[in-house]
């Protein structure tokens, strides 16, 4: 379960090369901040481990973003 967001965390930082210029620094925190409340909003109401496991990505994605952007 941990290795899931720590990946999600790898590709959102990759991505942010190319995502980030385009939409800048506070528009893309401000994004990532929403999709990180839909990720632990999906891990919270998880009925299943699939359901639990892409929240983590999620979350995971959008924290590797801010921590590049910032």
């Amino acid at each position: 379960m941990v290795s899931t967001y720590i990946a999600g965390e790898c590709i959102g930082g990759i991505f942010q090369i190319f995502a980030g210029d385009r939409l800048g620094r506070l528009r893309m925190m401000q994004l990532m901040c929403i999709i990180v409340t839909i990720g632990a909003v999906l891990q919270t109401s998880a009925v299943n481990f699939g359901m639990f496991l892409v929240g983590r990505i999620l979350a995971g994605v959008a924290v590797g973003f801010v921590y590049t952007t910032t």
